[in-house]
């Protein structure tokens, strides 16, 4: 082969060198601007999905999320425990209950709702409200001479008779929290605590929604004895609650009592209390501890309510 031959033959290679270096050029960055276009999609994709997990999470509190997430804890707690002192224990056997018949409006009705009532000496340090389970009455609190106790502690308590319990005839209830809001209305109670076992967290649980929603004062204080009807609401309604509470159940009560406590431990104020060898209905059987609990709840709460009123400037 000629010189000259050989020279085409080299511009020939040549050419088709450059030919394959400027695709092969191109198709690199054809893969460059690719996995470009890929990277900004997958992170964009990330953004995309943090942004919507954290509006579900935020939109959603009662989410598996948040759910998992313990709300802070509140103590009502002003002293440690002490026994009830002997003296309060003597003057409660002197005590007077009195039978007392209210005549309450409802729903353009006039309903006679029977009351069992004892009063203090002097001002009452707080009202007490109590409810009673399905198969029980106002009489309950007598007979266990809680009625008894509270007044000779200072206090004003008031045992009902609730719709169909009782002396109190039954009645059809279109709103059982705004049927109990009612009943302290006509007893002038003013802001009770509220025990409430079992059947009666019917009443008790939708009234303190009611007032936890429309952050409306209309309780100092709550004890449940395994209510029923917890499971009707989501773990963010009860951390809206902020009145000091506490959680009363037997040990034996592994049902109804466990369920309850499971979900009012989500009301940031609460403290549990468990009564050892007790069934569902604790305080009928373990009644001195019921009453110690009671006892030291109330001495808190009037310290807090005491407080309020203070700061508020009534007196």
């Amino acid at each position: 082969m000629n010189s000259q031959a050989k020279q085409v033959n080299n511009m020939n290679d040549a050419w088709r060198f450059s030919n394959l270096y400027k695709k092969l050029k191109m198709m690199i960055g054809n893969v460059v601007r690719v996995n470009k276009v890929a990277v900004f999609s997958v992170g964009s994709i990330l953004i995309l999905a943090i942004y919507l997990l954290s509006t579900i999470v935020s939109s959603h509190s009662d989410s598996q999320f948040v759910a998992k997430i313990p709300p802070k804890r509140i103590s009502w707690k002003t002293q440690e425990f002490v026994d009830i002192p002997e003296d309060i224990l003597v003057k409660c056997k002197s005590i007077k209950v009195n039978d007392e018949d209210i005549l309450l409006e409802y729903d353009s009705k006039n309903i006679i709702v029977s009351t069992r009532q004892t009063f203090p000496l002097s001002v009452s340090k707080v009202d007490v409200l109590l409810l009673h389970g399905s198969t029980f009455s106002s009489k309950t609190w007598e007979d266990l001479v809680t009625l008894q106790l509270l007044a000779a502690a200072g206090y004003r308590a008031v045992a009902v008779d609730l719709p169909g319990k009782g002396k109190t005839v039954h009645f059809p209830i279109r709103d059982h929290g705004e049927f109990l809001e009612e009943i302290i209305k006509m007893l002038d109670m003013n802001d009770p605590v509220i025990i409430s076992p079992s059947m009666s967290g019917m009443y008790s649980l939708p009234f303190l929604m009611k007032a936890a929603a429309s952050k409306q004062r209309l309780c100092s204080g709550f004890v449940s004895i395994a209510v029923v009807g917890t499971v009707k609401y989501k773990h963010f309604e009860y951390e809206r609650i902020k009145v000091p509470t506490m959680l009363i159940r037997g040990s034996q009560d592994v049902k109804l009592g466990k369920i309850a406590e499971e979900n009012l431990k989500y009301i940031p104020t609460s403290e549990q209390f468990v009564l050892q060898d007790a069934g569902h209905a604790a305080y009928m059987t373990r009644t001195a501890d019921f009453h110690r609990l009671l006892y030291n709840f109330l001495l808190s709460v009037s310290s807090i309510r005491a407080k309020v009123l203070k700061e508020s400037g009534k007196h």
